[in-house]
């Protein structure tokens, strides 16, 4: 809250105490923040909408649903559902129920992640429907269907982000996401 009394961020981030009982907002409605920003990274959406109504699902704390690509390839699957698991910790209604941020920092240098420099490039081909190439600044990278993450797979033309790494005869990227154009 301003001085002037003007509720001050952003819809889908704020906890429920916030928009309940704004005066006294203390730490746990960071956490709460942090666990709906990492919903909406890995899920590709707010955990409860945006706009106003968001208002009544976020004090409604109902356990958001998470779309079915997190559990679906098994190369993800694994880090999504711990990622996920978190931030729906943090986005308990309680606020003595969620992480402090020391325990949420903790968790989160324990997920196990490729830590690799990331690239952007164009899928160049792909072959048979199950992998091809992406044309980078690095050269030619190989990539299987299979490591890309996300609810659509991509098609020849699109803007990627990957890791990669040495392979047989090319690079390998591993996992490959697929960029949206800015609007």
């Amino acid at each position: 809250m301003t001085t002037s009394q003007t509720a001050v961020g952003a819809l889908p981030y704020m906890a429920p105490e916030v928009i309940d009982t704004p005066r006294e907002v203390e730490s746990p409605a960071d956490v709460w923040s942090v666990g709906a920003m990492m919903f909406h990274l890995i899920c590709g959406e707010p955990p409860y909408g945006s706009g106003l109504r968001a208002v009544s699902k976020i004090l409604a704390a109902e356990e958001p649903v998470a779309p079915p690509f997190l559990r679906s390839n098994p190369q993800f699957a694994p880090l999504a559902v711990e990622v996920l698991e978190l931030a729906l910790r943090c986005l308990k209604r309680d606020p003595a129920l969620r992480p402090t941020a020391d325990d949420l920092v903790k968790r989160c240098g324990q997920f196990c992640y490729t830590p690799g420099v990331r690239y952007e490039g164009v899928v160049k081909a792909i072959r048979h429907s199950a992998w091809g190439f992406i044309a980078s600044d690095e050269g030619d990278v190989f990539f299987h269907l299979s490591s890309v993450y996300g609810p659509r797979k991509v098609s020849v033309g699109d803007h990627v982000l990957f890791a990669s790494y040495d392979g047989g005869g090319a690079p390998r990227a591993h996992p490959v996401i697929a960029l949206t154009a800015a609007s």
